[in-house]
């Protein structure tokens, strides 16, 4: 059985369409992906501490930081997922 990779996920969804600016690549490890969306999260974590604690002007350029962080990790979460799916499919559909 092969390494499951990731599937293409779009995410940063930019008006009222489901256009997206952004997209995990399909073929990606998922330890990268997973130790990416780790990163991602781990900044999201220290944006949210300083919009709760902190005294800071801007506010609303972090929050849409932090959500941009959050949709990225979970598109990278969501590619991981759906590759690990995907391998367990193929594998099923050989043994039947």
């Amino acid at each position: 059985m092969k390494k499951p990779t990731s599937h293409t996920v779009p995410f940063g969804r930019y008006n009222d369409t489901d256009a997206t600016l952004f997209s995990v690549n399909a073929g990606v490890p998922l330890i990268h992906l997973l130790e990416n969306a780790s990163i991602a999260l781990d900044c999201s974590c220290a944006l949210n501490e300083e919009l709760a604690y902190g005294d800071n002007a801007r506010h609303r350029s972090l929050r849409w930081t932090a959500l941009q962080l959050d949709e990225m990790a979970k598109a990278l979460i969501d590619a991981a997922v759906l590759g690990v799916l995907a391998e367990q499919s193929a594998a099923t559909e050989q043994t039947h």
